[in-house]
């Protein structure tokens, strides 16, 4: 009676003003009613007739409805309709939101870029939280896309009129589905703090953590987190000076596997890397980031062996402890990173000197003793060869390691090994593990003497052409590596992108991240 009857839209018409009637709490009334038919017993029913509008009381429970639309014909339907639960309190904005926007054409991205910034500018506008997830999960992806990233304290609406390249990503995408590989690196980039803005404010990653420093405790004596995020620590919040910037990317100011702090002891730089490289893994895939294939550099591989299954968590941070305190306690020895390819590299060692790793066909690590492998970098220098003593008191993936193989392989007896349910390719074949490399103890006690064939396992991956490569740890070395790969120039667009900061970009955590999966 409020509206008279629409013929073939008196149900949806009646559906909409119900709905109405739910959210504002309200009964309309029906109009020009009197009394009812006296053969309706509406006293011994719990029905009446509305016939004044009045506030729509609820004595318990949600407030209800029903909506019944009968067809000519017999085409007859029933809704019930619920009122909306009460809407909860935002949770608080991370430091660093994304607003994701898709369009068709550049030019209705533009628009609907316009759109969004005028409803965020708007008095009352819904909090930067609650918008960043209505953009992700409310919105068809379209080719023409792009992302503004928020931080805390800025607003996002001039961000978004500004198109400021700093906080904006855009591109198109074919709507083809790259595939994502992670890369899990070894040592060299590790620092004191390094994951704390992630382990501030991403529960994934603090749980992660957590849990892998109470495993961890009774093979180290010690509490982990106190080593990795000690109470002084924090997320830095301004660039460095140049100087300043450029002594810590060239790793002046720490040397590595030294005496000067927890993150300069392989006993407890190994397995910290594991756990910040772990936990960035299970960020990733609470966010809907679950790769197609894994790769690790050095103790690298353990994490995506632990990914794949093969390793149960607490053997691997048992087997991690254990191969890092057997690492330390070698003798003294010395690294040296050669700019120049393999072949020639073997041509000129001596005895004591053996190749550590291949990272790129034109970038050889040579290890060795403390005293032969700087006699052997000044012989590079008088030929004219490149080469950088790296900082390390130890020979990785030499020879000098055989004597803790023994050791080593009786503990990986010990416990289950199993087959991977993930693929990933070994940094010591550079080629996909199989089931019985996996399984096996010696395969893993190789690792200690081989070299890293980490040039050929990035050819592995990228045989396709299409994957996306992802650095799972501090800073983007491996991914700067896959890109002197000659199967580059076979890949379509490669894209390299790092989770973590190296230390010396002094860049929030929240900050790398966020842009990386932007």
């Amino acid at each position: 009676t409020n509206i008279g009857h629409l013929d073939a839209a008196a149900g949806v018409a009646s559906v909409i003003k119900t709905v109405l009637a739910l959210e504002h709490k309200q009964l309309p009334a029906s109009l020009h009613y009197d009394r009812a038919n006296p053969r309706i017993d509406f006293a011994g029913s719990p029905f009446f007739v509305v016939d004044e509008f009045r506030p729509w009381e609820a004595e318990s429970g949600p407030r209800i409805a029903g909506v019944s639309a009968f067809g000519v014909g017999g085409t007859n339907a029933h809704v019930v309709l619920q009122e909306a639960a009460p809407a909860t309190s935002s949770s608080p904005s991370r430091p660093v939101e994304l607003l994701l926007m898709s369009a068709r054409s550049a030019e209705r991205l533009d628009a609907a870029t316009k759109d969004l910034a005028e409803a965020l500018g708007q008095p009352g506008a819904p909090t930067l939280a609650d918008a960043a997830y209505t953009t992700h999960v409310g919105r068809q992806r379209m080719d023409h896309r792009r992302v503004a990233l928020i931080p805390t304290g800025h607003e996002a609406a001039d961000i978004l009129r500004s198109l400021d390249p700093e906080w904006i990503l855009e591109g198109y995408n074919d709507a083809s589905k790259r595939p994502v590989d992670l890369l899990f690196p070894g040592l060299g980039n590790h620092y004191v703090g390094m994951g704390r803005g992630l382990y501030d404010t991403e529960p994934v990653f603090k749980e992660t953590v957590d849990r892998c420093a109470r495993l961890l405790e009774p093979h180290l004596g010690c509490d982990l987190r106190q080593h990795l995020y000690p109470a002084q620590t924090a997320e830095p919040d301004e660039e460095p000076s140049g100087g300043d910037a450029f002594r810590r990317m060239l790793q002046r100011d720490q040397p590595k596997n030294g005496t000067d702090g927890p993150t300069s002891s392989t006993k407890y730089a190994q397995p910290l890397q594991f756990v910040v490289s772990y936990a960035l893994a299970q960020l990733w895939e609470s966010w809907g980031i679950v790769p197609r294939a894994m790769l690790g550099h050095s103790i690298g591989e353990y994490v995506a062996a632990t990914l794949a299954g093969g390793f149960k968590l607490e053997d691997a941070l048992r087997i991690v402890a254990l191969r890092a305190r057997l690492i330390e306690a070698r003798e003294p020895g010395a690294m040296l990173a050669v700019s120049a390819p393999e072949s020639e590299v073997v041509e000129r060692l001596g005895p004591d000197l053996s190749v550590s790793a291949v990272n790129a066909p034109r970038l050889t690590v040579v290890g060795g003793g403390v005293d032969t492998v700087p006699a052997f970098a000044k012989a590079l220098e008088a030929e004219g060869s490149g080469s950088r003593l790296l900082q390390t008191g130890l020979a990785f993936h030499t020879h000098r390691m055989r004597p803790i193989v023994a050791v080593l392989k009786q503990a990986l007896h010990a416990i289950r090994l199993a087959a991977p349910q993930r693929p990933y390719v070994s940094g010591v074949t550079g080629t996909w593990v199989t089931p019985d490399q996996a399984m096996s103890p010696a395969f893993w006690c190789s690792h200690l003497e081989q070299p890293v064939r980490y040039a050929d396992a990035v050819a592995t991956l990228w045989k396709d052409g299409r994957s996306m490569l992802l650095e799972v740890g501090p800073g983007n070395t491996l991914g700067a590596w896959a890109l002197q790969n000659p199967v580059v120039s076979d890949v379509e667009t490669p894209t390299v992108l790092a989770s973590l900061p190296h230390e010396w970009e002094r860049k929030a955590d929240t900050t790398t991240v966020a842009a990386a999966l932007a």
